[in-house]
């Protein structure tokens, strides 16, 4: 139950983080802190996270 749990909500990050347009992402990320980025991308703290992680930031 815990990992088909844990695989939902990690197929729900992937299909949010498929909406974003990473380009505007990079920019506004020197620009504003993880809280501002995650209000104006319409992402969690935990989304934008795991996106800085696999750009590599």
């Amino acid at each position: 139950m815990r990992m088909n749990d844990k695989l939902n909500i990690e197929n729900e990050i992937a299909r949010k983080l498929a909406d974003v347009h990473f380009h505007e992402f990079m920019e506004k990320e020197s620009l504003l802190s993880d809280v501002e980025l995650s209000q104006e991308m319409g992402l969690s703290l935990r989304e934008i996270r795991v996106l800085k992680r696999k750009l590599g930031h």
